[in-house]
């Protein structure tokens, strides 16, 4: 919540950490992070390989079997593959439904979602949790 000083709402939180004063500052989420999306084409599903995901991984709307494509397809579509810590968030269908990668290993991801990837002295946990939040999807929306 925001407090008051000579009629002048201040964004700080009530309950704070004595290590901590001042403001909070607000940031658009291009100045704190790197933005990427994923193919644009639908690859070619494989047996095995890299697993490729999608909104309703994301969402767990769907108890659907994983899709995998090739190592080479993978090298050829992601410039830019998911690293652990980076946060996925669904911005086609279902909008703004953030996951934290748990893992460095190779991921492949589909148009439909974002690739989030906050600079060094911003935690995953943190930036996943703002926008879980009613103020950030309100400004997603």
């Amino acid at each position: 919540m925001a407090a008051e000083k000579n009629n002048k709402t201040l964004n700080v939180p009530n309950l704070r950490f004595p290590e901590f004063s001042g403001e909070w500052e607000k940031y658009l989420l291009k100045s704190i992070t790197n933005i990427y999306d994923g193919t644009h084409q639908t690859p070619k599903y494989t047996k095995s390989g890299v697993p490729f995901i999608s909104v309703e991984d994301v969402t767990q709307k769907s108890s659907k079997e994983q899709k995998y494509i090739s190592e080479q397809d993978f090298h050829n579509n992601f410039r830019n593959p998911p690293q652990k810590g980076d946060i996925l968030m669904t911005r086609i269908g279902d909008i703004g439904t953030p996951c934290i990668v748990p893992t460095n290993e190779a991921l492949g991801y589909y148009v439909s979602l974002a690739l989030i990837r906050p600079f060094e002295k911003l935690q995953s946990c943190f930036l996943n949790y703002v926008i879980q939040s009613n103020s950030f999807k309100r400004e997603l929306h």
